[in-house]
């Protein structure tokens, strides 16, 4: 069986944009902890709305976040050379 295209276009209706958020992110968050649990990788979903005024981080360990997110910058600023190691 063959899935139609879906159309991505603006939700003008104010409640089926908040009902189809709300559907989406739970399913961001269980494809999270699905890669989670299968790969054994520490993964985070940082999820900012409009109608919320903090950004909802949904994290299964709080030092995972902090660690992961701590490598990526670490990796971009090295890449930017911004960081020198010793021995180099």
């Amino acid at each position: 069986m063959v899935r139609t295209k879906v159309k991505l276009d603006y939700i003008t209706n104010n409640a089926a944009r908040k009902s189809m958020y709300k559907k989406r992110k739970m399913g961001l968050i269980k494809k999270v902890s699905e890669l989670r649990t299968l790969y054994n990788v520490d993964a985070c979903a940082i999820i900012n709305s409009p109608d919320d005024a903090q950004p909802k981080m949904r994290v299964k360990r709080e030092s995972g976040v902090h660690r992961t997110v701590g490598r990526e910058r670490w990796k971009r600023e090295r890449k930017r050379g911004a960081l020198s190691c010793e021995g180099e």
